[in-house]
């Protein structure tokens, strides 16, 4: 609505659409030698058709405080500048595995170094 503030607006018709709850989910951890391959992985991983449920940038540094202040245990290599987190949920496993396979296969024209794969409860912790 343009120009009015939503004060003589009307709205004639709502269209909603109710997805299941998800069973089941997959975690991914991307490592990138930089901050712009990282950043352009992820509209990537969009217009690749992949809508994930979680989609997080993280800078190197936010994860050598993680690990210096909150007893995280993770190697972090040489090199490494930035981190993609990305979750994928559905109810179907089959479906989020080919969802993970894609993804995989945009990050490597990235330059993405390491994914790491988390399809348990203990894994993503």
């Amino acid at each position: 609505m343009i120009g009015s503030e939503g004060t003589l607006g009307v709205i004639t018709k709502i269209v909603t659409k109710l997805i299941p709850r998800p069973t089941h989910d997959a975690l991914l951890l991307a490592s990138f030698e930089t901050n712009e391959d990282a950043c352009a992985a992820v509209s990537a991983i969009f217009r690749a058709g992949i809508v994930p449920s979680a989609l997080e940038f993280i800078e190197r540094r936010a994860l050598e405080w993680v690990i210096k202040y909150d007893g995280v245990t993770f190697e972090l290599k040489d090199g490494i500048e930035a981190f993609l987190l990305i979750e994928v949920d559905g109810t179907n496993p089959d479906v989020i595995f080919a969802d993970c396979e894609k993804i995989n296969g945009v990050l490597e024209q990235f330059n993405c170094k390491d994914v790491l794969f988390a399809d348990t409860a203990a894994q993503k912790e």
